[in-house]
């Protein structure tokens, strides 16, 4: 009985992720319902949903999912990370970090980093934001919009020769945005 149970679960979470991968996020979400009725201490059927609501726009349902998920699982690097998205989107930057510390502590990528910094950025913190588009840039040396993010904050901090040569790195990248901008305003060449 017990199989049977972890079988039909299994096949409903591998139905809603194929609704989601075709962007059929309500039907997806139907079969994760059903996954968590017929097991509701599966920490991945809760982060599934909440990455289901978070692309339907119902941001609080999916901030609620990953809630739940974490504290089911709380070394699931991922969902501190979506959960930081979230926020991020909600503009609630300072939630967002501590989500973005979180997953980085849990695991470093770059795109955390990314993520964290771009935050950091948005709560004026312009030092941490640097440090954490270094970072990376590091991990990820040709993730332009980390040189643009970078360049952009350099210039803020009127380091218009840091800026300006981050600014092209981004633009040979493909990001020229930030250096256009900076032309237009007289801080690069």
């Amino acid at each position: 009985y017990r199989r049977a149970i972890e079988d039909y679960n299994s096949a409903m979470i591998s139905r809603g992720n194929a609704y989601f991968l075709f962007g059929q996020y309500k039907l997806a979400i139907n079969d994760y319902n059903m996954a968590i009725q017929l097991k509701p201490d599966n920490s991945q059927s809760y982060c599934n949903r909440g990455n289901a609501f978070d692309n339907l726009g119902q941001y609080q349902r999916a901030i609620e999912d990953y809630s739940v998920a974490i504290r089911l699982k709380p070394d699931n690097q991922i969902v501190y990370y979506f959960r930081g998205l979230v926020y991020k989107k909600l503009d609630q930057h300072k939630l967002a970090v501590d989500d973005f510390t979180e997953s980085l502590r849990l695991s470093p990528t770059y795109s955390g980093y990314y993520a964290r910094g771009y935050s950091y950025s948005k709560l004026n913190q312009f030092e941490y934001a640097i440090e954490d588009f270094s970072k990376t840039i590091l991990l990820k040396t040709d993730h332009a919009q980390a040189y643009n993010s970078r360049g952009l904050l350099y210039i803020v901090q009127n380091k218009k020769r840091l800026g300006c040569l981050d600014l092209q790195k981004a633009c040979d990248l493909g990001e020229c945005k930030g250096l256009e901008y900076s032309k237009s305003k007289g801080y690069c060449n």
